[in-house]
């Protein structure tokens, strides 16, 4: 495509779009005058990404290695490098500048290249109260480590299938059973709409709002295990306490050669530190010391949440320091890394907004930025993806966006502008 002097394209991008039967302005804008593959500004978190087409989430090839700020002598190096070792780690951030993110990115990566390290998610706090009940603790760590664990052993069935006996299917069936809400109504309604091997399993995972990271066919393998779960699935789980419950799935962890558990923990940034006593919470998770697996904690809290002093924990009679890094997203080139990627992977040859925008409007951009506090990537996108519906709905078949579509995105969205 070639530019004119007033930076439009040429040739009208139009009839083609009409012709494809764009269903709306910001459609038309997008993917017929810039012609992208699809839009990349659609939804500017992690949660919202995951939903878009969730069998192959636009997330995964969206995702920057976020900056950060480390608070000890550490040598610098991308931050999923850390967090992947076995250490206890801790990430702060204001919010929208990617916990949850880097969260996912985690848990994704763990699950995709297996060396037997079980991941457990557990969110605090999303839709629900955020007090501790230790009751009620134990059980969603149970839950959490249920799903997880199912989750995993049929991703990597096929290098554990060895080792999955009658035996051990009849105790996870028992386990899963008793500790996943409506498993096993769940896994048959999910087989019935199954039509052949070629069927994808990991779409099941959104079931138990897990991501899904890779296809997983169901084998027959696969199938004839499912099959062996539910058969067990009937009989009456042990009687325990919550401590025990949890103990009885890390030892099925163990029988599954896993070797070590990642415990992901995630606080929503709204959460404020009155609202959870993250001293208790933190003497309850260390204290989860004398199980079967080795316990590495990896925590994503609001930066309200960070203390004066850092924490340390022991492990057989070893002090161990705990990885500490504060998402700082306070230079340009993150964030113009990050608007590259998204255009990169929606396959077009833009690679930057001063291609599509008035140098102008870029000026107007990294002022509102530096007005933002917290200097977040979700406050970019969610201007980025205000400002194209500015321009498309006033002009979808015009290349350039202008200042006056600013202007209008400020009226319409109340946004505060330095004079």
């Amino acid at each position: 495509m070639t530019v004119d002097s007033d930076n439009t394209p040429t040739d009208s991008a139009q009839p083609a779009a009409e012709a494809a039967g764009f269903v709306s302005r910001r459609a038309r804008y997008l993917l017929g005058t810039l012609r992208l593959e699809h839009d990349p500004f659609c939804a500017p978190t992690a949660e919202l990404e995951l939903q878009i087409n969730p069998e192959d989430s636009p997330f995964f090839s969206y995702f920057v290695d976020p900056p950060y700020r480390l608070t000890g002598t550490r040598v610098r190096q991308p931050l999923l490098d850390h967090l992947k070792a076995p250490q206890p780690s801790c990430v702060y951030g204001q919010t929208g500048t990617g916990k949850t993110a880097v969260k996912t990115m985690l848990a994704a990566e763990c699950r995709a290249l297996p060396e037997q390290t079980l991941v457990l998610s557990l969110g605090l706090g999303k839709g629900e109260p955020v007090q501790l009940d230790e009751r009620l603790l134990w059980q969603r760590l149970t839950e959490a480590l249920a799903i997880d664990l199912f989750v995993q052993v049929i991703e990597q069935f096929d290098s554990l299938q060895k080792i999955l006996k009658p035996a051990l299917a009849a105790e996870l069936g028992r386990f899963w059973q008793a500790h996943i809400p409506q498993f096993s109504r769940t896994v048959k309604r999910e087989l019935l709409r199954t039509e052949s091997e070629t069927a994808d399993m990991s779409t099941w995972w959104r079931v138990w709002d897990r991501p899904v990271i890779r296809y997983t066919p169901l084998t027959a393998g696969r199938k004839k295990f499912i099959e062996a779960i539910l058969a067990a699935a009937g009989q009456q789980p042990d009687i325990g306490n919550g401590r025990s419950h949890f103990q009885q799935g890390l030892k099925l962890a163990q029988k599954c050669h896993y070797e070590r558990l990642y415990l992901l923990v995630d606080v929503p940034g709204g959460t404020r530190p009155n609202e959870l006593d993250i001293a208790e919470l933190l003497h309850f998770l260390f204290d989860l010391t004398d199980f079967s697996l080795p316990i590495y904690y990896k925590l994503f809290f609001p930066q309200s949440f960070q203390p004066d002093a850092e924490y340390v924990f022991v492990e057989e009679n070893m002090t161990l320091e705990l990885f500490t890094a504060v998402l700082n997203w306070n230079q340009p080139d993150p964030f113009q890394k990050l608007i590259e990627q998204r255009f990169r992977t929606a396959e077009v040859w833009i690679r930057n907004l001063n291609t599509i925008i008035e140098t102008a409007v870029v000026a107007e951009i990294n002022k509102l930025l530096q007005q933002e506090v917290n200097q977040s990537p979700r406050f970019l996108l969610q201007t980025i993806s205000r400002l194209i519906d500015s321009h498309a709905n006033h002009a979808p078949d015009i290349f350039l966006i202008t200042l006056d579509d600013w202007q209008r995105m400020v009226e319409r969205w109340g946004m505060k502008q330095e004079t």
